[in-house]
């Protein structure tokens, strides 16, 4: 399950939504439904994808050596957090550009996302 907390998305000054496999989302017209599936659609298109700058350095070793090895404990311990809060303040500034916005609309907007670590670490170890 994801959650996420997110502020300023349009016409929605604050919420929360739990992703599960299935998540219907429901409202009046004008309450925010359209920025709040485009948005997650973005997100979950764009989240620690193999996209992502951080990959760029071991797909470069990974050529080079043609191995490479991840410790997944260390990087949940130590890297994942840092990803998280990186890709976070990113997709807060790319918004502008998502929507094909004026620079700035969305420069209130913000994003927390909540994982369960244990979990993950739980389903992998």
């Amino acid at each position: 399950m994801l959650n996420i907390n997110f502020k300023n998305l349009g016409s929605i000054s604050e919420g929360n939504i739990k992703l599960n496999k299935l998540t219907l989302i429901c409202g009046e017209n004008n309450s925010g439904k359209t920025y709040l599936n485009y948005m997650l659609y973005e997100l979950l298109d764009k989240r620690f994808t193999l996209r992502h700058p951080i990959f760029h350095d071991i797909f470069d070793l990974a050529k080079e050596s043609g191995i490479y090895k991840l410790d997944l404990k260390d990087f949940l311990d130590n890297s994942y957090i840092k990803l998280k809060l990186g890709f976070e303040k990113k997709f807060q500034t790319s918004l502008d550009r998502f929507f094909s916005a004026t620079q700035g609309t969305f420069k209130n907007f913000r994003l927390d996302i909540v994982e369960d670590l244990d979990m993950i670490k739980n389903s992998i170890f």
